[in-house]
């Protein structure tokens, strides 16, 4: 079967789940908002990236806004919106990086 999808790619699974490149794009986006307080721009962003795609960097920009891990704020006079990382947005990058302790100790009456 020609097309953009066929019944082996289903077959082995890939479709449906997140790809590991995903989240590092994902992560990667925060990071780079969070070494920026000032916020960035689409543009800024996507040259920090250096994805050459301001469409993928929309798209992972939507899917952080929805999460509230990012929020935008809309600048006047002409100039570009910025992003800029929320406090759950830095929760979550310090969680990956290892800094925050779950709290869970571990059962010693086994």
């Amino acid at each position: 079967m020609k097309g953009l999808w066929t019944a082996s790619d289903i077959e082995k699974g890939r479709f449906g789940s997140r790809d590991s490149s995903e989240e590092n794009h994902l992560l990667s986006i925060m990071r780079v908002l969070d070494d920026h307080k000032e916020g960035l721009s689409n543009a800024e962003i996507d040259a920090l990236l250096n994805n050459s795609s301001q469409w993928v960097a929309m798209w992972y920009l939507r899917e952080l806004l929805a999460a509230a891990f990012i929020e935008y704020k809309p600048q006047l006079f002409g100039e570009p919106g910025k992003y800029t990382i929320t406090e759950s947005g830095r929760a979550l990058l310090a969680l990956f990086a290892g800094e925050v302790h779950t709290g869970r100790v571990p059962s010693t009456t086994g």
